[in-house]
């Protein structure tokens, strides 16, 4: 849902390398933007997690994209982690 709306998204590719990284991407239906997401191997106990956004080269869109959708998503990124930092030390 975003911003009292519902956006189908669907995974548009996965790749698997179980010593190196994995990489997911999702599509939205319309194809106005894909979220690539990285999660890459530090060492045994350690992953970076990397985040990128791509939208059609449009200055609309992207304006749109820098003014309210860019912090929206890392206020949610940021919570999500918040939750999810002391299962790391488990």
């Amino acid at each position: 849902m975003n911003n009292g709306r519902e956006v189908l998204m669907y995974t548009s590719s996965f790749f698997y390398d179980p010593e190196d990284k994995v990489v997911f991407s999702e599509t939205e239906e319309k194809r106005k933007r894909a979220t690539y997401y990285t999660v890459e191997k530090i060492n045994d106990h350690k992953a970076r997690l990397t985040i990128d956004y791509y939208l059609h080269k449009n200055p609309i869109n992207e304006f749109v994209f820098k003014l309210t959708e860019k912090q929206h998503s890392k206020r949610i990124c940021e919570s999500r982690w918040t939750i999810l930092y002391p299962l790391s030390w488990r």
